[in-house]
């Protein structure tokens, strides 16, 4: 049996956005680039439902701000050319495009502190250019500077701008119409916006705009379209601060009887009485709206910099501002005057300029009415301003999409949720697959566990057919990190968190309404008998049954969601869910499962669980460092009562259970060092065999098909299989490895009496072994490497029970990590 050269496929990768503001970019070919822990996560909008098809790697430290470096043709046409990303080490990265592949350009490692902006100036290129152009990159840091590069083959460094002791929190960069010079606005911790401008090679500071009462979050530069060719075009900047208020400056030209700053322009009023009437205005408060024109003066012409809008609609921080993109029109390009801005009230705000009065309002309004949101980190165009994409507290995408029909009147249209990436905001600890392998379970430290599987658009064996995963469900929204979790049977698991107690649930009305829609269930299964849903109390940490059907009702008046309880109402409209999956609103109000058990026993937070094959036991351990805690507590799942005494012998925390294939067996492995074996008896399970094994921590353990052969993996970089021998298990086999092994699972090709070995390693590879039914040679076949695979230590690997289809030879293999991923991977095996 061998691997073919293209024998592992990534099917599907769930992971969450990261909480930075400068964390997300879309580019002109509507591809999303966003931080996802080390990663830089790439997810194409054009692609229907497919989610992130790719992950880059390449950072050792958490992404904090990405952006594409963008050109437009002497026709106005915009592209990208490339993607730079900077992380918390300091560490920026250039990357560029090979085909469908992206590379690393160049590395930059000048800063000493997290890159917190990224500006880019958008190079100007002849049509068909290809390269050989040079654009301006600039990056900001906590370190208190912002560097000036000069981004072409090779990445140079040209300036360093010092701001003394602040922080600059984000970085626009425009064109000034005219004179052809490059105007910087650096947001700054101090409540100001530094202006900068270009005057020859470097960058010279010219003023400070003031009004902000908080630290200035983003920043945005748009140029209005000439509409008449004797029209002064204005450039407009919006700065978005941690005071909820949106203010707008406007740049523009000045005639020659406007040079003097305090000539007369209100009615008789110079600017300076002005500003003095309007502080006398705000003595009560510390707020000040001032209109005090600044001047920018150049060679070619003089700029006045004036205070023209405060916004006010949002709650909280404003953490995103961007402009609409320019759209192609008969004329050429034009640049509507809208504004897309996102706060920490978990709402997002389409503002635009009133025709008549010029006063800028309210358009749009997104997001969520109630739930578990913390708020949005950012918002993105996508799709020519199809598309509004905003990015959340917990890692995952909301989305909003305008049919191109109505796209001409988008502030006033109809937008409805659409799919969007979702994903765990922190590491994943643990995974279970559904007992016939059609989805899988995920226990993340961000709270929650979900559910993930394949949507089929059409039912199985149609040639129309189109399978793409997505998160199905979100069971489990809670107080305490997961750890672990496991199937009981295809409708019901049992989770742990870092607490004393298990908690036993059941899937609602809702799930086998999705399973059907998804068509991964026959249309006979009943939700007869089952809850209608449930809900989370106030300061609760049970989910609790609701006999009335709650479900997400869409507000098109707010574009907004909320959850509300009708007896006649399914908990989600079957119509709707035939049509696609949950989107993230859904899942984060109406896809709890409810909790219909606790198991208690434990006095320490739990660590590990495992059920029984045959769906009569469950077993759990807990964080130890003695022997009296470092025990297994099974328990039965007819009355959830303990089954037998605690199965003592190890000395430190057990780090894995794995109950054998015919359930007769408990192997468990701890932080000792060594394993131990139970056999069932008829008052409990009894110790029949140990060994202390490996030199290191043990971290994981895996039945072979039989209850006579398992694996061992410890950070002592070996993998072990151990035989039954008459009376005694022995090492018939050791797989040494270059770094620790984390992770380990067995496969058995009953039609070849194979042995397939998986195993996770502390660097994120995958490594693959084969060996007949004896499994005592191993040969090494496959290694994953990080472009397919994890940046960060494996917690664990899961074979799919499912058997593949004839003579197809294709198996599934789920993985988590550290690294806050979910990948399933297909792996065909030749035989």
């Amino acid at each position: 049996m061998a691997f073919s050269s293209n024998e592992v496929t990534l099917d599907y990768v769930s992971i969450g956005c990261n909480r930075f503001t400068n964390a997300a970019d879309c580019s002109p070919e509507d591809l999303v680039a966003f931080g996802a822990g080390r990663f830089v996560a790439l997810w194409k909008l054009t692609t229907g439902s497919r989610g992130i098809y790719r992950t880059l790697p390449g950072h050792t430290n958490t992404v904090t701000t990405v952006k594409f470096l963008r050109c437009r043709d002497d026709q106005g046409t915009p592209r990208s050319t490339g993607l730079v990303s900077g992380d918390a080490s300091g560490e920026v990265i250039v990357w560029k495009a090979e085909g469908d592949e992206w590379v690393i350009s160049s590395r930059i490692k000048d800063h000493t502190a997290s890159i917190s902006a990224v500006g880019i100036r958008e190079a100007m290129v002849p049509s068909g250019t290809v390269g050989g152009y040079a654009t301006v990159l600039m990056t900001g840091a906590s370190d208190g500077t912002v560097k000036v590069w000069k981004v072409s083959n090779e990445t140079a460094l040209v300036q360093t701008l010092n701001l003394k002791g602040k922080y600059p929190l984000d970085l626009a960069l425009t064109v000034l119409p005219g004179v052809n010079l490059i105007i910087l606005a650096i947001a700054c911790t101090d409540r100001k916006i530094q202006i900068w401008a270009q005057e020859g090679d470097e960058f010279r500071y010219r003023l400070s705009l003031e009004g902000h009462e908080d630290w200035i979050r983003c920043l945005a530069f748009v140029t209005e379209t000439r509409a008449d060719p004797q029209q002064r075009i204005r450039t407009i900047l919006a700065s978005g601060s941690q005071d909820g208020y949106i203010r707008l400056w406007t740049i523009a030209s000045m005639k020659p009887d406007e040079s003097k700053p305090n000539c007369t322009t209100h009615g008789g009023l110079s600017n300076d009485l002005l500003e003095m009437f309007e502080k006398s205005l705000s003595e009560g408060g510390s707020g000040q709206i001032s209109t005090k024109a600044h001047v920018l003066a150049f060679e070619n012409g003089k700029y006045s910099v004036t205070f023209d809008a405060l916004l006010l609609g949002h709650e909280g921080w404003i953490t995103g501002l961007h402009w609409h993109p320019a759209i192609p029109s008969s004329s050429g390009w034009q640049q509507p005057l809208v504004l897309l801005t996102s706060a920490s009230d978990n709402s997002l705000i389409m503002w635009s300029q009133d025709s008549d009065s010029s006063i800028w309002l309210n358009r749009q309004r997104f997001g969520d009415i109630v739930g578990k949101g913390m708020g949005f980190f950012g918002a993105l165009w996508g799709n020519d301003g199809c598309d509004v994409l905003a990015h959340a507290w917990n890692g995952s995408f909301h989305r909003w999409h305008i049919h191109v029909a109505e796209a001409e009147h988008h502030i006033t249209g109809s937008w409805e949720p659409a799919l969007a990436v979702t994903g765990h905001s922190q590491p994943v600890r643990d995974i279970a697959w559904e007992p016939h392998g059609r989805y899988v379970l995920s226990c993340s430290t961000d709270q929650t566990s979900r559910i993930h599987g394949p949507w089929r658009s059409e039912p199985s064996g149609s040639e129309s057919s189109e399978i793409t995963w997505h998160e199905l469900a979100r069971p489990q929204i809670h107080g305490y990190d997961l750890v672990t979790g496991a199937f009981l049977d295809p409708f019901c698991f049992v989770s742990a968190s870092d607490e004393k107690v298990a908690r036993v649930f059941e899937a609602p009305g809702t799930f086998v309404r999705t399973l059907r829609a998804s068509h991964l269930i026959n249309e006979d299964v009943s939700t007869g008998g089952r809850p209608a849903a449930a809900t989370v109390p106030a300061l609760g940490l049970s989910n609790k049954v609701t006999d009335q059907g709650m479900h997400a009702v869409y507000c098109r008046a707010t574009n907004r969601l909320r959850a509300i309880t009708d007896d006649a109402t399914a908990a989600l409209d079957d119509e709707e869910l035939s049509k696609r999956p949950p989107v993230e609103s859904e899942l984060a109000l109406v896809t709890l499962w409810p909790e219909i058990e606790k198991i208690f026993g434990h006095g320490y937070e739990l660590f590990a669980l495992a059920t029984s094959p045959d769906q009569k036991f469950v077993a759990t351990s807990c964080k130890s460092t003695t022997p009296e805690h470092a025990v297994i507590r099974v328990y039965t799942t007819v009355d959830w009562q303990q089954f037998g005494a605690p199965l003592a012998g190890h000395a430190l925390t057990i780090t894995r259970i794995a109950f054998s294939p015919s359930g007769r067996y408990i192997l468990t492995v701890s932080r000792d060092r060594s394993w131990r074996l139970f056999e069932l008896g008829g008052d409990g399970f009894q110790p029949v065999a140990s060994e202390k094994a490996h030199a290191r921590i043990i971290w994981d353990c895996a039945w072979g098909t039989d209850d006579a052969l398992f694996a061992t993996a410890a950070r002592d970089k070996t993998v072990k299989i151990w035989r039954r021998d008459v009376a005694s298990w022995k090492a018939t086999s050791t797989v040494k490895l270059g770094e620790s092994a984390t992770a380990v699972d067995l496969l058995s090709i009953s039609e070849t009496s194979h042995l397939v070995l998986a195993v996770g390693l502390e660097t994120g590879q995958i490594e693959f072994y084969i060996a007949d039914r004896s499994g005592e040679k191993w040969k090494k076949v496959r290694v994953v490497d990080s472009d397919l695979a994890h940046v960060h230590e494996i917690h664990r690997l899961r074979w799919s029970p499912a058997q593949p289809a004839p003579g197809s030879n294709m198996y599934q293999l789920a993985s988590c990590s550290e690294d806050g991923s979910l990948r399933i991977f297909t792996i065909k095996l030749h035989l």
